[in-house]
């Protein structure tokens, strides 16, 4: 496996307090035993690295981190229509030089049940670190988890999807002048529903809809907001 991940903030109107995006590239592999017809063994272990945007020079913070990743699990089907993956294992974070580092158990897991041919529901979770998007040189750790159903209708041309997701984000600093008046963890509540109607081989409508709640330990920083996006989408 091997991904590009690239977040960018502009922070030219000078309304606010700057934003750090920041770039990943991630390699990781995973192998299997199968130790039955319906389960398989597996392991896996991942590498990534963080370059954060605009931190450089504050306190003498590098730019980038690194991550290694190992976990261990099961995939299985308990039945024809239920299967499940879960994997679980500890991540280490090494951030903003300086010989910062954290480590931390998490998790990877997904889950889903053909209820008829046209419902299913499912599940996905992970967690993970990540460079912080608000403090320079320092790190966060994610956890998230979501459910939700979708519907096969119309002769198979639409899918209605809804679901809900919850994230939660924990800072990790490497010392207390940065932490003090700054470490306050965020929750994310998420509700989606959306449409996707296949007009035929070639091309494809969508409208998803998006409501979401966030809570955070500093209360100056909590907000609701409202998205919707229209889209069409050609395949080939």
């Amino acid at each position: 496996m091997g991904q590009y991940n690239w977040l960018d903030y502009k922070n030219d109107t000078g309304k606010y307090a700057p934003l750090y995006g920041w770039s990943q590239w991630a390699l990781g592999a995973e192998a299997g035993y199968a130790a039955s017809p319906w389960t398989d063994l597996l392991i896996s272990g991942g590498y990534s690295d963080y370059t954060q945007h605009g931190g450089q020079g504050y306190r003498n913070y590098s730019n980038d981190s690194h991550v290694w990743s190992v976990q261990g699990g099961v995939s299985t089907r308990a039945t024809e229509k239920i299967s499940y993956r879960l994997l679980m294992g500890a991540s280490w974070l090494d951030y903003g030089g300086r010989d910062n580092a954290d480590v931390g158990w998490t998790y990877s897991l997904s889950a889903n049940w053909r209820i008829t041919r046209q419902l299913q529901w499912s599940a996905l979770g992970n967690s993970y670190y990540q460079p912080s998007e608000r403090t320079r040189g320092q790190a966060i750790k994610v956890y998230a988890l979501s459910t939700g159903l979708s519907y096969l209708t119309l002769g198979d041309r639409v899918t209605l999807t809804g679901n809900i997701a919850w994230r939660h984000e924990q800072n990790v600093y490497s010392d207390r002048y940065l932490a003090s008046g700054n470490d306050f963890d965020e929750d994310i509540l998420s509700v989606r529903l959306g449409a996707d109607y296949v007009m035929n081989r070639w091309v494809s409508l969508f409208a998803h809809f998006t409501w979401e709640e966030e809570w955070c330990d500093h209360s100056g920083y909590d907000y609701h907001r409202f998205r919707g996006t229209l889209g069409v989408r050609f395949h080939y």
